[in-house]
Order: structure tokens, then C-alpha cells, then sequence
């Protein structure tokens, strides 16, 4: 795939509706890019991709990283070759909204693209949740629903790795407006989907993606059910936030 285009497999919309079961497998994943993050069948945990390496934090085992299996299936993945065009020290305490400041300018004023965004830093605080699996494929479970019980976990003095991408405000429900960020501490002992962070040394890395590709799933649950356009608030309660 040619750097920094944007690959994404299935929708947000998809998870909230609770179409999770089945997806692409892990080995087909890396073909799309060095970095990335998703989750796993039945929404078991987080995973992130760094170097063209998969970390995979299940719901169990005290949030530590684990190798996922190349053919354990993914039911949502963003995926890219990220080749940064920016590239910033942290001179300033950096949090979500000092972050967006930094890498903002590569959107220009309609702010109409996406971004990946790398920072490989000492947090001083890192909070981070992890997504528990889904009791049942029959129990109706979507994202959201799951949420409202994540283990969330912040830990202080931290270094680490955090990736994601930022999407502009009209993919709701096809992704997540706003950042969506994973985090791998460098000991590999803790991480998951950014909540909140902060972080006073280190580097920001980000380039600008002008090229999406959406795969669509071609499982039976994705046929069978209807994905509707979801509420936002919804989609607040599948980034952790608004509970």
C-alpha cells in the first residue's frame, strides 16, 4: 500500500450494532500498513501496530500485551504505511487539544482530511481503557453497551508510544470524529485506547491522508443486520467518553 493513504475494514456503525463476531483475519491485516490499531472478534481488548508489529491487550490479564494469533479475526482495524511529513519536539505540555494544535496546520483551513499521528514520549499521566468481551455473540452487545463497563487504568511517569488517527467530523458513524489514539508503554506492560494523557517531553510525528480505502466486511452478520446512522452520543460512548 503507498504511504500514508488511510485503510480502513469495517464501521464504527458496524460495532455499535453490535456486528463484531467475525472480521478480518490478523495476517491480512499488515499487506495495509506499518501502523495502526483495531480490536478483535467479539470485541476482546485493543490492539495497536507499531513497525509492522501487532500488540494485542485482551480483556484478561491485567492489561498486559500479547502476540495476537495471524489468524484471530478483526472485526475493525485502521490501518497505514505512516511515513510522518511533521515531525515536532514537545516544548509544552501536550494533551489532547495542544496535540490537535500541533498537527492541525496540515489540514489547512477546511480541516476536511485525516491524519496519523505518532508521539513517542514520557506521560506524566496516561489513562487508557480496555474494552471487556462480549459476553455472548447472542447476548446483543454492541460497542456502546460494552463501554459503559471498559476497565479504565492511568498510570503516571509512563514512556511509551501513542498512535492513532484523527477523522474529520463528517465520518461519524463510518469512523470516530476526533482523535482516536492507542497507547504501548515501551516495557510492554501497559496500554489500550487513549482516554486521556499528558505529556511534557518527547516527539510528535503526523502526515495528512488524502486517500481512504474501506473494505466492507463479507461476513453473514454484516449482511444480516442494518447499520443505521448512529447518534452522537453513541459515538461518544464508543470513544469512552460521556458516561
Amino acid at each position: 500500500m503507498p504511504p500514508n493513504q488511510l485503510y480502513q475494514y469495517s464501521l464504527i456503525g458496524a460495532l455499535l450494532r453490535g456486528i463484531c463476531a467475525d472480521g478480518l483475519p490478523a495476517q491480512d491485516l499488515l499487506p495495509h500498513g506499518t501502523h495502526g490499531l483495531g480490536t478483535v472478534s467479539e470485541l476482546d481488548g485493543e490492539v495497536i501496530i507499531l513497525d509492522g508489529t501487532v500488540y494485542h491487550f485482551p480483556s484478561t490479564g491485567m492489561c498486559s500485551v500479547q502476540s495476537l494469533n495471524p489468524s484471530e479475526r478483526m472485526p475493525f482495524a485502521l490501518m497505514t504505511d505512516f511515513q510522518p511529513t511533521k515531525t515536532a519536539p514537545i516544548t509544552t505540555p501536550l494533551n489532547a487539544t495542544t496535540l490537535f494544535d500541533i498537527v492541525a496546520p496540515l489540514l489547512g483551513r477546511g480541516q476536511n482530511h485525516f491524519l496519523s499521528v505518532r508521539v513517542d514520549a514520557v506521560f506524566s499521566v496516561m489513562t487508557t481503557r480496555i474494552i471487556p468481551k462480549r459476553t455472548s455473540p447472542t447476548a446483543g452487545e454492541t460497542l456502546a453497551d460494552l463501554a459503559q463497563r471498559q476497565a479504565v487504568t492511568t498510570i503516571t511517569e509512563t514512556k511509551g508510544t501513542l498512535f492513532g488517527f484523527w477523522s474529520p467530523p463528517y465520518v461519524a458513524g463510518i469512523g470516530v470524529p476526533g482523535f482516536h489514539l492507542h497507547y504501548l508503554s515501551d516495557d510492554r506492560r501497559s496500554g489500550g485506547h487513549v482516554l486521556d494523557f499528558r505529556a511534557e517531553t518527547g516527539e510528535v510525528q503526523a502526515a495528512v491522508l488524502r486517500k481512504v480505502d474501506i473494505e466492507l466486511p463479507e461476513t453473514e452478520e454484516f449482511a444480516e443486520l442494518a447499520v443505521d446512522v448512529p447518534e452522537a452520543d453513541a459515538v461518544e460512548r464508543a470513544k469512552g467518553l460521556g458516561q
